[in-house]
């Protein structure tokens, strides 16, 4: 038996960009389907490091580019979603916020770069320094003095970005699917049927008049199924920016916070959480190593870290009980030729194209997620896509699990 229904706006891609879209098109009163293949979230958004970015990390060099501008307006529209603010895009209350703040700290012998003129000049949050008394207890040993460490607290969120998904499934309740598209040879059209296929087997006919491609990664495939003609070519490309993730067990308490060195980018940035079988912390660390480490096998790249993190804290002692496991990551991105962006750079805004009524969509950034949805609905309405009064569809149909932690995953191998 197949299922048929009726929709605005189709969305494929489970992750940020999809759940947030969803949530926020059916706030306008868009009838909307959200398709996910696999667990929500299992792509970049639960892999991501959950900090809500205010324009900090990208002024470090005191440049103050489109970035660091947009992106300092993001926190308090995160605020205002936490608290369930009136008039705010989505209703995240619930949404566990694992810190209002991160610590940066610079690294021993380097002069800090956090008050540059570029910084202050797109800074929303306060940005104070943090005496050594007052230190978190990863930075409480560093030294202090001329060649010593300065810690500096900024006032970012960091949230648990799996009960983030897990919200943001919640708010969309029958209305995501676990499926995908049926093979299918011809270019999808605005009005024709697209034949799905669930995941407990059940076909389903879904007749939208626009469809969103929100998959991260899996935009590049499905835009080839949506969009066959060179004529209808969408005018963005896209790109992976790999990395290479460090996770360490038996961590010496909660810590969030980047490590400065002489570069823009960190040279680590970490984050904090729990696994579901123990009750002992992990830390979760990207930054330059991650990025550094994606040619590296998995004990190399744990072994550069180990030596980083010596480097960058030399006087931690890690418990002789701490085990160690690493994960790789694809970020994908859209770029648009008209940026100019050189292969392998990050994309300043978040990124949205569109063909007809195809829509192609990239957040960049966890936090550009409310941005980028509006730059969805913006779109809809210029390709004359107009909200239906019964937004709500509450289709009978398997809805996907939500992903676990990354250090929770299958698969995962600890040392």
């Amino acid at each position: 038996m197949t299922t048929t229904l009726h929709a605005d706006v189709l969305i494929l891609g489970g992750g940020i960009a999809g759940l947030w879209t969803l949530a926020r098109l059916r706030s306008l009163g868009f009838a909307c389907v959200l398709v996910e293949s696999a667990a929500l979230g299992a792509g970049q958004t639960i892999a991501s490091q959950g900090i809500i970015h205010g324009g900090l990390k990208y002024a470090l060099d005191g440049q103050v580019g489109s970035a660091a501008s947009a992106i300092a307006a993001m926190p308090e529209v995160w605020r205002a979603c936490l608290r369930g603010d009136a008039g705010a895009p989505v209703d995240l209350r619930g949404v566990p916020v694992l810190s209002d703040h991160y610590y940066y700290w610079t690294s021993p012998g380097v002069m800090s770069r956090l008050a540059g003129a570029g910084a202050s000049k797109v800074m929303r949050t306060a940005v104070e320094r943090v005496p050594a008394a007052e230190r978190p207890a990863a930075l409480r040993d560093a030294p202090t003095g001329m060649n010593g460490v300065d810690v500096y607290r900024v006032g970012e969120l960091v949230l648990d970005a799996r009960a983030l998904v897990a919200r943001l499934a919640e708010i969309g309740r029958g209305c995501i699917v676990h499926g995908e598209p049926a093979p299918s040879v011809e270019p999808w059209r605005g009005g024709s049927p697209l034949r799905m296929r669930c995941h407990d087997g059940r076909g389903v006919e879904i007749r939208a008049s626009a469809v969103v491609l929100a998959a991260g990664a899996g935009n590049e495939g499905l835009l080839t199924r949506f969009i066959l003609n060179a004529a209808d070519a969408l005018p963005v490309r896209t790109q992976r920016r790999p990395l290479h993730m460090v996770m360490l067990r038996c961590a010496p308490g909660a810590f969030f916070g980047h490590c400065v060195g002489t570069s823009s980018s960190p040279r680590l940035t970490i984050t904090s959480g729990v696994p579901a079988d123990t009750g002992e912390s992990v830390w979760y660390i990207g930054g330059q190593v991650a990025e550094s480490g994606v040619a590296r096998a998995p004990r190399e790249q744990i072994a550069a870290t180990r030596r980083e993190l010596t480097e960058c804290m030399p006087w931690l002692n890690l418990p002789d009980a701490t085990r160690w496991a690493t994960l790789r990551i694809d970020r994908a991105e859209g770029v648009p030729p008209s940026s100019g962006l050189l292969p392998g750079l990050r994309p300043e805004l978040p990124v949205v194209a569109r063909s007809g009524r195809v829509l192609a969509a990239w957040p960049t950034k966890l936090a550009f997620a409310p941005l980028l949805a509006d730059e969805v609905a913006r779109e809809l309405e210029a390709a004359g896509v107009s909200p239906r009064a019964d937004g709500a569809l509450n289709p009978a149909l398997p809805a996907p699990p939500v992903a676990a932690h990354v250090w929770d995953r299958e698969g995962v191998e600890w040392s």
